[in-house]
């Protein structure tokens, strides 16, 4: 049973209790109203009894043996009939005994199940024609199309209660159908976040070096060749930079350490000590490498400048800048993963920006900013 047709049936069971208590206690007080004088104390006794039993039967738990109980209290309450209803109710509907009965036999079916409510609604219906006969032998016959119309009660009742479990299953499966439908997205753009931090991860380190290779960015024989392919290990293997849960790290020295691996010539200019949380600095550093790793293969100059500043209201901002051949940012395309995720991706990740400033013949300046919280 799901939680919401468990908390449907809660709701049927308490609206039956209540709906039950009230019934009674009304048509209790009025059955002193209707009867002679002389049948007061016998009606009485009997709405006395029948509320104190409806008290204890409202709070106990809706076992079999508690309905096998209440239908005798209710047929006992139907036997009664000769002394507490007057004559003519018996047979005109307005006898309080009947309404009672009515409402008790619709609320057994929100009670237990049909097994054992169906044959307590016809053993109370058999005390009600047979109170009707001990009344008037002669015509108790009159008494059967509302005794029958108790059966449909019930019935009606039973379906109104299947209708709601059916509605509140029905909830459960679309509730669950959604939170899987919620996880199987979650766990797809987990997969898709993973796939894209290691490709970013890839081109950073050794694609990024292999292609310095092959465009002859390297002249002669570079002693940093090797360090650096050891530093792309590093980097793919999840070593090289401190991990995101490493609380607050020294960007400036993250930062040296990159312009130190770096095969152009950099101006460097920064402030000292600026602690950001760890993760930032991944993001800064890796973003910042790319930076310096596109000047190295497309601006056609050797050096670059790299600065490093604090914001008044917090946060960091670091610029590299080139005075190379420069290009258009909004004609590279779209699968070209240095911008796009190296870059404007990464830092975004982190709640910062990169904002890339270029053009032909005017060089290129890459800002980073990340604003403290």
């Amino acid at each position: 049973m799901g939680p919401a047709e468990r908390e449907l049936r809660r709701l049927g069971l308490r609206y039956a209790g209540v709906v039950r208590t009230v019934v009674i206690a009304t048509c209790s007080a009025l059955s002193l109203l209707a009867v002679a004088p002389d049948a007061v104390p016998a009606t009485l006794a009997v709405a006395a009894g029948l509320n104190a039993w409806n008290a204890l039967y409202v709070r106990s738990s809706r076992e079999p043996l508690v309905i096998a109980a209440d239908a005798v209290v209710l047929a006992g309450v139907c036997l009664a009939q000769p002394w507490v209803v007057p004559g003519e109710a018996l047979y005109n509907g307005t006898s309080w005994v009947l309404v009672v009965m009515s409402i008790a036999v619709v609320t057994h079916q929100w009670h237990v199940p049909p097994v054992v409510s169906a044959p307590a609604t016809v053993f109370v219906v058999g005390a009600y024609l047979s109170g009707a006969a001990l009344a008037a032998p002669e015509r108790w016959p009159e008494a059967l199309p509302l005794a029958l119309w108790m059966l449909v009660e019930a019935a009606l009742s039973y379906g109104l209660y299947v209708l709601v479990r059916r509605g509140g299953r029905k909830a459960d499966r679309a509730a669950a159908a959604e939170e899987l439908t919620r996880r199987q997205s979650v766990i797809a753009a987990a997969v898709r976040a993973d796939e894209r931090a290691h490709l970013a991860n890839l081109h950073d380190t050794a694609a990024a070096t292999l292609l310095m290779v092959g465009a002859g960015v390297l002249d002669g024989r570079a002693t940093w060749l090797a360090e650096q392919a050891a530093r792309d290990l590093d980097v793919l293997s999840g070593s090289g930079l401190p991990s995101s849960s490493a609380g607050d790290v020294d960007l400036v020295r993250l930062l040296e350490d990159v312009i130190e691996q770096c095969p152009l010539r950099v101006d460097w200019r920064g402030t000292s000590g600026l602690a950001v949380p760890a993760v930032v600095a991944v993001a800064m550093c890796r973003a910042t490498r790319e930076a310096l790793t596109n000047v190295a293969r497309h601006s056609g100059v050797l050096n670059a400048l790299v600065r490093v500043s604090s914001r008044r209201k917090g946060g960091v901002v670091v610029e590299v800048l080139d005075s190379g051949r420069g290009f258009e940012p909004d004609h590279v395309p779209p699968h070209r993963r240095g911008l796009a995720y190296s870059l404007v991706e990464r830092l975004t990740a982190v709640g910062g920006r990169a904002v890339i400033a270029s053009s032909p013949g005017a060089g290129t300046s890459v800002r980073l900013e990340w604003p403290h919280a």
